[in-house]
């Protein structure tokens, strides 16, 4: 019997790569395909290439012309009860969103919200879908699919970054816990405990290799625009202006000249070896990361003020930004942050991986850099909802009042670093190869036919384990 599968697509050529990933599929295992389309060009390019129209559902942002429309409350307090949903957080996703395909006004969310909410409802009934396979929900549609879908008993098919470069595995819900590397991690300490061999070669090996090669992570990989990317790139850009007839979002030339402006007027500080240090590096925003499992920490000002009130004397906290990242924000961020006299700001031009393994402690809301950091046998602090926050080398901070405490409790704190190992036996145990980015943001690169080949297989094992 084919499988009712239910792919998400999006920006950046998601659907491009959704698209191949289900041709794919459909070579291994018999299925029926449908696509969400959470832009308008998602719609084109599936029409494009035969997907009948009944077969897609389209969850782009509406233009609520009609001003005299309201929500129905009475339906949306009934399902935010019934799918145990939290709407107002869901729509925090979009507070910092500047692009305005990304945007959605205060007085039409719970309209927009109530609108998409029935048409999941009724496209997953009526289509009867067994599977539903993202690249992690990042807008307020994404979440509610994802949600409402997992009520309905849908198998959630969520392709997930390792933190390891070049490898991928499932999250099968919307929480930060990865179920799989939890189960794994507890039945091998589990094997410890009772005296059983356990082969621990592969986590040991992977470290010497960190340690040695210092490998960058997935997603802070750069990779270089070729010529015919650029021609393409401003093709696409023309295309805009003679079609659409309007200006297209060129915020990444804003970018590079506030880029400019910071370094200038930034007063940034080089490490120095005979200073104690802890090490809070920031967060790309607006990111699902902090935006949704960093839940009440949107404002990472206010963390890292909060942070520093909360050190001891003899210690200061530095604080990096990610060069990919500079210019995004408001020009006077960092200068704001590195008024408080514990505080450094760091250049973005040092090296990261440096300042993990000499820090006595990382603070991170739902970082790759607490990953590194765990690995690195380092305390770690969260804020947020992540899968590594199973490790006993972390403490997830849940209140904020308690943090001065907790710092000086964990302050003298020896890392356990035969559990960072089994940690990381488990990612790799449970994790395989295959790069996952959307092809926009990795010069096409996850669309290469290797790496589609990769993650089908990976979706066709994950099917079959739970009877097809």
């Amino acid at each position: 019997m084919s499988k009712r599968i239910l792919f998400v697509s999006g920006a950046n050529g998601l659907d491009i790569l959704m698209y191949k990933i289900c041709n794919q599929l459909s070579k291994v295992i018999p299925l029926k395909p449908y696509f969400v389309s959470l832009i308008n060009r998602n719609d084109h390019f599936f029409l494009k290439n035969s997907i009948k129209k009944e077969d897609i559902l389209n969850l782009s942002l509406p233009n609520f012309k009609d001003k005299k429309l309201k929500p129905n409350l009475k339906f949306l307090k009934s399902k935010e009860e019934e799918y145990d949903l939290n709407l107002w957080h869901i729509w925090s996703i979009y507070l910092l969103r500047k692009k305005n395909r990304f945007r959605i006004k205060e007085d039409c969310a719970l309209l927009y919200m109530e609108k998409t909410i029935a048409k999941i409802e009724s496209f997953l009934d009526e289509k009867k879908i067994r599977y539903l396979i993202l690249f992690g929900p990042a807008g307020i549609p994404a979440f509610l699919l994802q949600k409402i879908s997992e009520k309905k008993g849908v198998k959630i098919i969520e392709l997930y970054n390792s933190r390891l470069t070049n490898r991928f595995t499932i999250k099968e819900g919307d929480k930060g816990e990865i179920k799989e590397l939890t189960k794994e991690y507890e039945q091998i300490k589990s094997k410890i405990l009772n005296n059983e061999k356990v082969n621990l070669d592969k986590a040991k090996k992977f470290l010497s290799n960190l340690i040695e090669k210092k490998p960058v992570p997935d997603s802070k990989k750069k990779y270089i625009l070729s010529f015919r990317g650029k021609v393409k790139l401003f093709a696409y850009y023309l295309n805009i202006i003679i079609k659409d007839m309007k200006i297209p979002d060129l915020t990444f030339l804003v970018d590079k000249i506030k880029k400019k402006i910071i370094y200038l007027k930034t007063n940034f500080h080089n490490p120095n070896e005979n200073e104690k240090f802890f090490f809070f590096p920031l967060h790309a925003q607006p990111e699902v990361s902090t935006l949704y499992y960093g839940r009440w920490h949107i404002n990472q000002d206010n963390l890292i003020e909060l942070i520093a009130r909360s050190l001891p004397v003899g210690y200061l906290l530095y604080v990096k930004e990610n060069d990919l990242y500079m210019g995004k924000r408001d020009l006077n961020f960092l200068n704001k942050i590195g008024r408080h006299p514990n505080i450094r700001i760091i250049s973005p031009k040092k090296n990261t991986f440096n300042l993990i393994s000499n820090c006595s402690m990382l603070f991170t809301i739902t970082g790759t850099a607490g990953w590194e950091a765990l690995l690195l046998n380092k305390k770690v602090f969260t804020f947020g909802d992540v899968f590594y926050n199973i490790s006993k080398n972390v403490t997830n901070v849940k209140d904020i009042f308690n943090l001065p405490e907790l710092i000086k409790k964990e302050i003298s704190y020896e890392t356990d670093q035969k559990d960072n190992l089994i940690l990381l036996q488990a990612m790799l145990n449970i994790s395989s190869f295959g790069l996952i980015r959307a092809p926009g943001d990795c010069n096409h690169a996850s669309l290469e036919n290797q790496n589609i080949t990769l993650l089908s297989i990976k979706i066709e094992q994950f099917i079959s384990k739970n009877n097809g």
